[in-house]
């Protein structure tokens, strides 16, 4: 009940007041944003969201009614081509020759995760702890977003905006050249994207008995306006802010445009809802439903790849190119661009850590209790760094093409560090 009240909240809540951040403020004095006497702090959220009663207590204002999209009762199926679905060419396997044991990593903090704007000198740290904004100029703490999972800069890298957690539903947009809060919204959103390279429209999804996917224009000021309302499940945003795609449990997927051109539904036989979804959009990947490998919807013309051998995709590159597999016994790259997949000989599955692919398609990394693995793929080399506990995690980090951020174990909590070779 508690994550559908903070739900509703997000449509009938006012924004909340803006206040500019210091420069240096310390972390230790953080205090929530918009917090009075008159608005005290929310109980965690339960973990599981009970089921919600027929009638709403009578203190809940109500939701506005918003217009809700046609949905269509079954969405078109995919027409079925003349020619076979595409099939990879498998190249001979990627060896990699050990190399000298990396230098030590960076340590950053006690966090998470890294994430890195465009312009590749504003970074964000978060999980479980304050998100902290680092710039050239010294440091921005950002009040009440203390468990932040999602994170967007806009593309000129003037606007961050921040998803709170279902425990700290709060969701943000600051100014980073000031600190100021332009907006702050109570409730729980999905993801969210700046639409267009200016940073002045900003769409977001919230999941709500379906997807719905909302707008707001600079100021964000005003109330937002919805877009789309579908009943799906998870939703994705393109890396241009161009698109997003949502899909569900089933076959039906949709492509919304957050230009304002609409809503399309398709049905793609066989994919039952875990898609993995290339950055730009540009295609979904799906587990062969007969177990003979994976298979990838191209967007542009709905021709289907077949990627034999490997049934799991893991994580494409930024650029929507590469795409890394988990087979049986190891794992595999695509290359949509050369049409090739390759197997990667050594990189084998973990036990209990993590196996990524770096931002730019150009290393593997492996973590584990004991090392983190770095497989270089330009130079085809293996390099490893012994940890003082396990280096359980492995991330991307957005911006750096070979960087990977290496989460490890101390006596208390986790400290991310940086391995970024040149």
């Amino acid at each position: 009940m508690m994550r559908a009240l903070a739900i509703g909240l997000l449509l009938t809540f006012p924004l909340l007041p803006t206040r500019a951040l210091a420069q240096d403020e310390p972390e230790g004095s953080l205090d929530e944003l918009g917090k009075s006497e008159s608005d005290p702090v929310k109980p965690p959220a339960p973990a599981s969201r009970p089921a919600r009663p027929a009638t709403q207590p009578a203190s809940r204002p109500a939701r506005p009614a918003a217009p809700r999209p046609p949905r269509p009762a079954d969405p078109p199926a995919l027409e079925p081509s003349s020619q076979p679905p595409l099939v990879f060419a498998r190249r001979p396997p990627l060896r990699f020759r050990n190399g000298k044991p990396a230098a030590t990593l960076r340590l950053l903090q006690k966090a998470g995760y890294l994430a890195y704007a465009p312009n590749r000198t504003t970074h964000v740290f978060y999980w479980n702890t304050p998100t902290t904004i680092v710039r050239k100029a010294g440091k921005l703490s950002l009040p009440a977003d203390k468990n932040v999972v999602k994170v967007a800069f806009s593309r000129d890298s003037r606007r961050v905006a921040l998803c709170g957690s279902t425990v700290e539903p709060i969701f943000s947009v600051y100014e980073l050249a000031s600190g100021t809060a332009l907006t702050s919204w109570r409730g729980y959103v999905e993801d969210a994207a700046f639409v267009g390279g200016d940073g002045r429209k900003l769409a977001y999804a919230v999941k709500s008995d379906g997807i719905r996917i909302y707008r707001l224009d600079d100021p964000f000021t005003g109330a937002p306006r919805l877009i789309a309302d579908l009943a799906l499940e998870e939703a994705s945003f393109s890396s241009d802010g161009k698109r997003a795609l949502a899909w569900g449990r089933g076959e039906a997927i949709a492509l919304v445009s957050l230009e304002g051109d609409g809503v399309q539904h398709l049905r793609v036989p066989g994919a039952k809802g875990a898609l993995k979804v290339a950055p730009d959009a540009s295609r979904v990947c799906f587990a062969d439903p007969g177990g003979e490998g994976t298979r990838c919807l191209r967007l542009a013309d709905r021709r289907l790849e077949q990627l034999p051998g490997c049934a799991e995709p893991r994580r494409f590159d930024a650029a929507g190119k590469k795409l890394l597999l988990a087979c049986r016994d190891g794992h595999a790259l695509v290359d949509f661009a050369r049409r090739t997949l390759t197997p990667l000989a050594g990189v084998r599955p973990p036990k209990g850590g993590g196996v990524d692919l770096s931002a730019g398609g150009t290393a593997v990394a492996r973590g584990s209790d004991r090392f983190f693995e770095y497989f270089d793929l330009r130079r085809r080399v293996r390099q490893y760094v012994s940890g003082p506990g396990g280096l359980w995690a492995v991330n991307p980090v957005p911006g750096l093409p070979h960087a990977i951020a290496v989460g490890g174990e101390n006596d208390t909590e986790y400290d991310l560090y940086l391995y970024a070779p040149r």
